[in-house]
């Protein structure tokens, strides 16, 4: 048996654990949680026959909400596709018929310094609160903090930072779900504080495990300084230390040790990053009460399941269904949880962009309950007003209402990746592409290691029918992941409307490839339509009897009108627009943009759709 704490090579690859990343040749590969932990259990067991009932024991317990068959099915497909390997001549994932899998590629184990360079790290994150740990300890719950140096000056102001993925001391990866949760609690209380630009999440978790030093990583992420902590959960008792370091020079300036119970851990999150702005002199928001709804005490089970849905959420490859169980079983134990409502207001509004396996109906009626009892909980839920204001334009057509709701969430959290993206896709609908790219570049700043935010930034180049800035973008987006279907689709997109064919055929297929888990309707219909522009009739009506005969819980109507709009059949597409207009589907709100469906501009039941779904001038 291979340890699986270090890094391991196999012929062009090199998987390391702690980290979670897989890179070929040097670049990092989007794989997906349970892929990437069916994979660490393959290797670490390379040679012998790893069972499908060992497999769900380890990786699926009993309380997870997933379809084990599928979703075992689907991680191993999904490794197959990013090793390039093949189930009927595999060079790294050999099946074995009712009964399991066996990796057969040697495996070198690799000399290196990462990991004393992380145990350095850990060194020096709690080497500044090592007496306020042991103080913690024999039981005291709150610690004046420490400080060691002097408060910003002028001319070395603190203005932006990036908070760390805290350790989990816990060492246990099934408590990983929760110092995770803490990070990404803590970035976004400190993401209320106005002026002060914070890192999301999905950029400072590739930093998990890293031997990179402050200073690096503050230039690779744009930051003036870092917030570094750790997180140790034993029962209902948590233990957190953080500390505040200056990048440029580097300097230590602040470090505390916090003790709570786990009914007070939203009071908790909220002291450290009052604590944390009173050290760089940033006052709280003056729309933010001085006792928040949201600061009373959390039932312990709801705090936990809360934190497995933000968990489960942020895991590419895990279905946003998944999340939406944990955040209403956490709504169970705890009605008044103002934050479990909105993680699945979040989750709902991703089931809600006609991809299933809810109809928009079904997700954006939920998500609009959800973001209305999360606003009246608490009121300054930036993100509640957010999904709000996607539930009224993507749901309701309730332009006007849509843009104050969007206006007052960037303006509670200015610092919300998810409040400025949805902006942005608001702004791209109503044809106000500078504002658009504005709010996606803001995205992107915020994330900027994020496939998401550089996917909203590009797709705001496509509305706004900037095809070269488009291009650049998903060239961008294509090398920080090969893998990620997105940046194929918009190359192929963009080639579509340029006229080159065969290249746009090939970037279509690419995204099919490269897409797992439930049918990729999109990925599908823009394919047939490559096929129908390049000539390749008989294989764009093959992808539309694929559709039409799919049983799938959820077929977008919009994404059927794309192609009979393609093959020239302009009544079937008004059909399936009509089909769509029924049922409210939100890709409609993009009707008065959208360069695929230019063809029926001239007729007037186009302009007749635009006047029922009352667009503004």
């Amino acid at each position: 048996m291979l340890p699986t704490t270090n890094p391991v090579r196999f012929a062009s690859f090199e998987m390391d654990p702690s980290s979670g990343e897989v890179r070929r040749n040097g670049i990092k590969l989007r794989l997906g949680e349970q892929p990437f932990r069916v994979l660490c259990m393959l290797v670490e067991h390379a040679g012998r026959v790893v069972g499908r009932e060992e497999l769900r024991q380890q990786l699926w317990p009993a309380d997870t909400f997933v379809d084990f068959e599928h979703s075992v099915n689907a991680a191993v497909k999904r490794l197959r596709e990013v090793l390039d390997d093949s189930a009927e001549t595999p060079r790294f994932i050999e099946t074995l018929p009712r009964h399991g899998y066996r990796f057969i590629c040697p495996i070198e184990v690799p000399q290196t310094e990462k990991f004393a360079a992380s145990t350095a790290r850990h060194r020096r994150l709690w080497a500044g609160g090592l007496v306020l740990v042991s103080m913690a300890a024999i039981g005291i719950l709150y610690i004046r903090p420490w400080r060691r140096g002097s408060p910003p000056s002028a001319h070395n102001t603190i203005r932006s930072l990036a908070v760390l993925p805290m350790e989990d001391l816990s060492h246990d990866p099934k408590q990983e779900y929760f110092s995770d949760g803490m990070t990404e609690a803590l970035i976004t209380e400190l993401g209320r504080l106005p002026g002060l630009r914070v890192i999301s999440r999905q950029s400072v978790m590739q930093y998990k495990g890293t031997a990179k030093t402050v200073p690096q990583i503050a230039r690779e992420l744009n930051v003036d300084a870092l917030v570094e902590g750790a997180a140790l959960h034993e029962g209902n008792k948590v233990r957190i230390s953080t500390q505040l370091t200056r990048a440029e020079p580097e300097e230590h300036l602040w470090a505390a040790s916090y003790e709570r119970d786990l009914r007070g851990m939203i009071a908790l999150q909220r002291q450290i990053a009052s604590d944390i702005a009173a050290q760089i002199n940033v006052a709280l928001t003056s729309e933010q009460p001085a006792q928040p709804p949201s600061a009373r005490p959390v039932h312990a089970k709801a705090l936990q399941a809360y934190l497995q849905g933000s968990y489960a959420l942020s895991m590419v490859g895990l279905p946003n269904a998944t999340a939406a169980l944990y955040f209403r079983q956490a709504i169970a134990f705890d009605p008044s949880y103002a934050q479990a409502y909105v993680g699945l207001c979040l989750a709902d509004v991703q089931m809600g962009l006609g991809v299933g396996p809810l109809s928009p109906q079904q997700a954006l009626a939920e998500a609009r309950g959800a973001a209305l009892q999360a606003a009246k909980l608490d009121a300054t839920l930036g993100d509640a007003h957010s999904c709000l204001a996607w539930v009224k334009a993507f749901g309701e057509w309730n332009w006007s209402g849509a843009d104050s709701a969007f206006r007052k969430a960037v303006k509670l959290s200015p610092n919300s990746v998810q409040a400025h993206r949805l902006y942005s896709w608001y702004l791209s609908a109503m044809g106000r592409h500078e504002q658009a790219i504005a709010e996606g570049r803001r995205a992107r700043e915020l994330d900027p290691l994020s496939l998401a935010a550089a996917y909203t930034m590009a797709s705001s180049y496509w509305w706004a029918r900037q095809y070269q800035s488009c291009a650049a973008e998903a060239l961008t987006l294509e090398r920080m992941d090969p893998t990620f279907p997105g940046a194929q689709a918009l190359r192929g997109l963009v080639y579509l409307q340029t006229g080159s064919y065969y290249e746009a055929v090939s970037r279509f297929e690419r995204a099919l490839s490269l897409s797992y888990g439930d049918l990729p309707v999109w990925s599908l219909a823009r394919l047939g339509c490559a096929y129908s522009q390049s000539g390749r009739r008989d294989e764009a009506l093959q992808v539309l009897d694929q559709l039409l005969g799919a049983k799938h819980p959820y077929i977008s109507p919009y994404a059927v009108a794309f192609l009979y709009t393609s093959l020239g059949n302009k009544n079937k597409a008004f059909e399936w627009l009509e089909k769509a207009y029924a049922e409210r589907n939100p890709m409609l709100a993009f009707l008065k943009v959208e360069p695929m469906l230019d063809p029926l501009r001239s007729d007037p039941r186009y302009a007749d759709l635009l006047r029922r779904i009352n667009f503004p001038p």
